[in-house]
């Protein structure tokens, strides 16, 4: 997290928050059904399942200082990649995800300043052959009372689809919200159709029952679930 005022939410870290869940948005668990993705907890690579369907997947992260600034004046960039492979009942085909993101900051004494807003991108595959689909997750700003923070939002695309996606500070289990997204709503036509809940080992999708959406929420929610920052 980016702290663009000076308010930092440690106690909402998510080092405090191992047992928190999403605040599910309402109305959402009546129109949807609960999708339980296990596998993909912790891990550069593995196995995963996905309600009846299954996969494989593989993440990396990493960080490189830049060698021409020196003693505490730096420059630090992030960056790394994931990648899905899924297929199974929920899905027409072998659905692959290949992600990308990129972050970079300067350091100078005691302070930090972001030159690089956080970006992350996914392009998709089905049976081998480009879908017209893709994701965005970027940097957006939030409100922290008086102050401002940074937190990630973005939107999902695929087969004329629309999606907008936002991130879910606020838990039943805490006071105050997170300062990191405990997980995602999907919206379209200003209307919730899927969630996910991404703390924990294991991650629990809210999708709706069949459908084109359905499939939509879960490529989406996997795509979200491959990204690892350092």
């Amino acid at each position: 997290m980016r702290i663009v005022g000076v308010l930092a939410l440690a106690v909402a870290g998510l080092g405090g928050c191992t047992a928190a869940r999403i605040e599910v948005p309402s109305g959402l668990a009546a129109t949807t059904r609960r999708v339980e993705l296990a596998g993909m907890g912790f891990g550069r690579r593995g196995d995963f399942t996905l309600g009846a369907s299954s996969g494989t997947f593989t993440r990396h992260a990493l960080s490189e200082d830049d060698p021409q600034f020196f003693g505490s004046d730096r420059i630090t960039s992030f960056f790394g990649d994931g990648s899905f492979s899924v297929q199974g009942a929920d899905f027409d085909g072998t659905v692959e995800g290949k992600c990308r993101y990129l972050e970079s900051e300067a350091t100078a004494g005691s302070a930090t300043i972001t030159t690089i807003p956080f970006r992350y991108r996914c392009s998709f595959l089905r049976n081998g052959q480009p879908l017209q689909a893709s994701l965005t997750l970027h940097a957006a700003p939030r409100a922290v009372g008086p102050l401002t923070a940074e937190t990630r939002a973005g939107w999902l695309e695929i087969n004329g689809r629309n999606f907008r996606i936002e991130p879910i500070h606020r838990s039943p289990q805490l006071a105050i919200p997170t300062s990191e997204p405990l997980g995602y709503r999907f919206v379209a036509s200003n209307s919730d159709v899927g969630a996910i809940d991404m703390n924990g080992e294991r991650k629990t999708i809210y999708a709706p029952a069949n459908g084109p959406v359905r499939e939509a929420v879960l490529i989406g929610s996997l795509a979200l679930s491959v990204l690892w920052k350092s």
